[in-house]
């Protein structure tokens, strides 16, 4: 069935539609949760185990090191409810373009409410996933519920916030409560996001130095200043830094922001046709969305489409002609072994470029705080 055309009715209609859709065989690996809580609208979690395979993979720290920042932001208008995706760079490929790590879904939460406790249910299935592995790093904008229920969830892990959006809510604080004229006040946020300024992590005590320059500054220019900095700021830059001291993210550039998870929600919605999809039909877009992810995956393995194998998973290709010779189980773990493989210590490969139910259902339908 075409769920993008099919009649799905009321919100509790789509809901049961779902359900239904989790015990089929197309989608039976893919709903992996639907979720009631009294007074709340449903839930849904979305992933595949070759997608939480991959994440784990790549947000864990492997034997040189290296690792992604799990990251989440929230999208709106895909439909009637939120959709927060994590998100993750693939250490095992490389764009053959640009030569930098691709940008993955790892899974997808479906909610209307967006408090701590409902939060809080899609982070802990993803510990309870990493309850194995290294604590992962996690990032994402200001959103105090979503924070604090990562917390929650990954006690002992670093949690990252994107730099662009500490600036820009500090811009509009200073704006809107101190109305400074604008030389002082660009002085002012330059000693905290400037070349020079805080979040350019280098260190504890080029961290203190800079930090008693920014409190001069204040002083100075906004003492009324202070107070939001020590509150809503101050905080986040520190979580910031001792995630920067972490050796295995030495692939990551300071100060961090979460475009990678901008940039994929832009995707997301290119996957709807930028338009509200009934909720079954949203989850069949994302699990053909998933499916494509995993095909290119399966192209690097051959040497086939935009990516390819880094180097320490290169003992994984195969010519095309011996991957089509392959009967499809020795394929697929073929596949399970490359998500789930650490790569290699110390292996230097040389390469060339070729080579009818009543629900809660959301009043907000999706749509951002007061959008009409």
């Amino acid at each position: 069935m075409n769920m993008q055309t099919a009649r799905t009715g009321t919100f509790a209609d789509q809901v049961r539609i779902v359900e239904r859709m989790a015990h089929t065989e197309k989608y039976k690996d893919f709903i992996q949760v639907i979720n009631r809580a009294q007074g709340k609208v449903p839930t849904i979690i979305l992933q595949s185990q070759e997608q939480m395979a991959d994440m784990k993979r790549s947000c864990s720290p492997g034997p040189n090191g290296v690792r992604s920042v799990m990251t989440f932001d929230k999208t709106f208008n895909l439909t009637d409810l939120h959709v927060t995706a994590a998100v993750y760079k693939n250490v095992a490929l490389l764009n053959s373009r640009t030569m930098e790590h691709p940008g993955f879904f790892g899974a997808f939460f479906l909610h209307g409410n967006s408090d701590f406790r409902v939060f809080t249910q899609f982070f802990q299935h993803i510990a309870i996933e990493f309850a194995d592995s290294p604590n992962p790093v996690l990032g994402s904008d200001e959103e105090k519920a979503m924070r604090n229920a990562m917390a929650f969830a990954f006690p002992d892990a670093g949690i990252l916030t994107c730099n662009r959006h500490l600036r820009g809510n500090c811009v509009n604080y200073y704006t809107d409560k101190i109305g400074a004229p604008h030389g002082p006040k660009m002085r002012l946020l330059s000693t905290i996001f400037g070349a020079n300024g805080l979040v350019h992590l280098t260190g504890e005590v080029v961290f203190e130095t800079r930090l008693e320059i920014a409190y001069r500054e204040m002083h100075k220019t906004a003492p009324e200043f202070i107070s939001y900095f020590e509150t809503h700021v101050l905080g986040k830059i520190r979580d910031n830094l001792a995630a920067s001291q972490l050796s295995h993210l030495t692939d990551i550039s300071w100060p961090w922001t979460n475009n990678l998870a901008e940039s994929l929600n832009h995707v997301l919605k290119q996957t709807t046709n930028w338009r509200n999809l009934n909720l079954p039909a949203l989850v069949e877009a994302l699990n053909d969305l998933v499916h494509s992810q995993s095909k290119e995956i399966e192209r690097s393995l051959i040497g086939r489409g935009n990516l390819m194998l880094q180097e320490q998973f290169l003992r994984f290709r195969m010519t095309a002609d011996a991957w089509q010779a392959l009967p499809d189980g020795k394929r697929k773990k073929h596949m399970s072994r490359f998500t789930k493989r650490i790569r290699d210590a110390n292996l230097q490969v040389s390469r060339g470029w070729e080579g009818s139910l009543l629900e809660n259902a959301p009043k907000d339908k999706g749509r951002k705080p007061g959008q009409k």
